[in-house]
């Protein structure tokens, strides 16, 4: 079996326990690899194994997350294929292969969609919520935001709004507020 000479750091991140850990480093580094050796290694511990579906691992891309759950199973793969002796342990890499499509392996923006699909009732909102992927889609919301916004507080004849734009609008738009509410 090819093994890794792990750095301190990376043998740190691996070995702690009862904490979170952000892992921070360049491109290349070995990040994916220290993170799969650590879940590897708290899912498969012999004296206090934690189930797979029951980590919260989030990535930046769905390919990363999809990759992660790929080396996550071939290494519980390989390890039942080299333990032969040991039933009990063998049974535990087993268990943790079957939950592994169930594990919330994600990214951020996954993450959330699952949370509130499964709570929308009592959170208030809509199920089919999704992630905008078209930036000409994410302009037009924006601006459909921003001009209901611009509507409602001119409907409330607030002065102190009125002072806002005085101070920050144009004379004869209010596209310099507009461009402040975007950045």
């Amino acid at each position: 079996m090819n093994r890794i000479n792990w750095s301190s750091e990376q043998q740190a991140v691996i070995r702690s326990r009862h904490q979170d850990v952000l892992v921070s480093a360049a491109a290349g580094s070995g990040k994916t690899a220290v993170l799969i050796e650590r879940i590897y290694q708290k899912i498969t511990d012999r004296e206090n194994p934690v189930n797979v579906d029951d980590l919260l691992i989030v990535t930046f891309t769905e390919n990363a997350a999809e990759e992660m759950k790929q080396r996550i199973r071939r290494r519980l793969i390989r390890a039942i294929d080299e333990t032969e002796d040991d039933t009990e342990y063998r049974q535990l890499l087993r268990d943790q292969l079957i939950r592994l499509p169930q594990a919330q392996i994600s990214t951020i923006h996954g993450f959330c969609q699952s949370v509130i699909r499964s709570w929308f009732t009592a959170i208030d909102f809509e199920p089919d919520v999704r992630v905008l992927a078209d930036e000409g889609e994410q302009a037009m919301l924006k601006k459909e935001c921003i001009d209901r916004l611009l509507d409602e507080e001119y409907d409330r004849d607030d002065p102190e709004f009125h002072d806002f734009v005085n101070a920050y609008a144009g004379k004869r738009s209010d596209r310099n507020i507009e461009t402040m509410i975007k950045n």
